[in-house]
């Protein structure tokens, strides 16, 4: 009686790194930032100068055209000022630790943290880091950009009025600059309040980082990117109501963005309404065709429906805009497999092993289409190199079990098995499976104790009843 097998997905992930050799091949760039510190319950120079350093190595990475994804391809869209982890350790190193100077605002009523950076480029890595996610490139920059831009100009702007400030003399044109300082200070200010209600965001503190999203958009009621992230917060809280609401401000204010469609889209699959979700990742490749994620989750939306022809469409899409797409190999290779065309399937769960070697999830499903073609050696070979990568993957021990339950093998079947309830405490297939393992080796009080674990976790399951009335009756 072996029961369902299981599949699993993985991330990437980038970071930065310091370097004090500068080679032929790298040319140097420098990066200045600034924070203002607010009078926030989380504000303090601390905060002021990561902040600072962020926004420095965002201009330096902008000096060096850097872009690079953003973490994982099948979550929403998160969408900063620095749109993504952008400073890869393979492309901007820092030469030295980051300056810093403390100043003050032009009315004196706040203090400055200002950064400057010094980095090298490797010139011939910039091009391998952004071919591996081609498809968004130009989204992340256009993005990116657009928030560069305003800040700019409100910098501009600014500095106009301190200009002003200084040659003012009577009363009312000293009040009328003020009223424009304070204009300019909210949308800056916004944009702080922007920047820690991601970084809340990215500490999984959602209803703090939403507090700060607010307060964004109370001093700039059109700031789309608060929306969408705001909208991002609420998703992941499981506010599908309120999420989808703030995607459709955020479309309202930029009808031909389309991440704010793509992650309506997305909460409305959770949701379960997928026909308004494929109609979302619809609009987004309407307006950008070369949105990988577009067509990656109106694919994951299709194979909900069953249609895995347009499944396989979309992500084959998603593979022909960007060829190191991972996880549209991965999620090709499923939809063959359910298709019963498991050599198709290895071959895509081969190549996306080949563009991410640690993805212990395209291993397992290898592993699975290798054990349906009856090559159980490649498939325990697959599992062992699933769980290498990530001991904790549940699901490759327990298809192992599985495994060596086909060759004979209970006692080590067993083990998996246990160690698969060790992982996941709730899992009923496996419960099910070791009790069968232990009735065919004659340990008939543990099969009854896993037949009774059964169906105190699922009541219903007629199937593990009738095992257990079956080996109750029988000894």
């Amino acid at each position: 009686m072996n029961l369902s097998k299981k599949i699993l997905l993985g991330i990437s992930m980038i970071s930065i790194c310091f370097s004090s050799n500068v080679s032929a091949d790298q040319r140097i760039v420098t990066g200045d930032g600034e924070y203002v510190i607010g009078d926030g319950i989380d504000e303090n120079f601390s905060v002021a100068k990561k902040l600072a350093l962020e926004d420095a190595m965002q201009n330096a990475g902008l000096q060096a055209s850097v872009y690079v994804k953003r973490q994982s391809k099948s979550v929403d869209h998160i969408i900063e000022e620095d749109v993504v982890e952008m400073i890869s350790a393979n492309v901007l190193h820092l030469t030295r630790e980051p300056e810093y100077i403390k100043d003050v605002t032009v009315d004196k009523k706040a203090f400055i943290m200002k950064c400057h950076v010094e980095a090298i480029v490797d010139d011939d890595n910039i091009a391998e880091e952004i071919s591996k996610d081609k498809g968004n490139q130009d989204e992340l920059v256009r993005q990116n950009k657009e928030l560069m831009n305003e800040r700019d100009r409100l910098r501009r702007e600014m500095d106009e009025l301190q200009k002003k400030y200084e040659k003012a003399t009577s009363k009312n044109e000293i009040a009328e600059l003020n009223a424009e300082v304070k204009k300019i200070d909210a949308g800056l200010t916004a944009m702080q309040y922007y920047k820690i209600g991601n970084q809340k965001y990215n500490e999984t503190k959602y209803s703090e980082a939403i507090k700060n999203y607010n307060k964004a958009i109370e001093l700039n009621p059109k700031f789309l990117w608060a929306y969408v992230n705001r909208g991002v917060a609420y998703k992941d809280q499981g506010n599908f109501d309120k999420a989808i609401a703030d995607y459709s401000k955020a479309i309202q204010i930029d009808p031909k963005g389309s991440t704010a469609y793509v992650n309506r889209g997305n909460a409305y699959q959770d949701q379960g309404n997928l026909n308004q979700a494929i109609k979302d990742y619809g609009k987004a490749i309407e307006i950008d065709p070369k949105d990988t994620d577009a067509y990656y989750n109106r694919g994951v939306a299709y194979a909900k429906q069953g249609n895995l022809n347009k499944s396989i469409s979309d992500w084959t899409k998603a593979i022909q805009i960007d060829t190191r797409d991972f996880m549209a190999y991965d999620s090709r290779g499923r939809a063959y497999a359910k298709q019963g065309n498991l050599n198709q399937a290895i071959s895509d769960y081969t190549k996306a092993i080949e563009i991410n070697p640690k993805f212990a999830g395209a291993y397992n499903n290898r592993g699975l289409a290798y054990a349906d073609l009856g090559n159980l050696n490649k498939a325990i070979a697959d599992y062992n190199k699933a769980i290498q990568i990530n001991p904790k993957l549940a699901s490759a021990y327990y298809n192992r079990g599985l495994a060596y339950d086909d060759q004979g093998n209970l006692l080590q079947a067993i083990k998996d098995y246990t160690k698969t309830i060790e992982l996941d405490p709730d899992d009923v297939d496996a419960y099910s499976n070791r009790g069968v393992a232990y009735a065919k080796l004659g340990k008939i009080s543990q099969a009854i104790a896993d037949f009774k674990k059964v169906l105190t976790l699922d009541p219903n399951n007629q199937l593990a009843r009738e095992v257990l009335n079956r080996v109750q009756n029988q000894y």
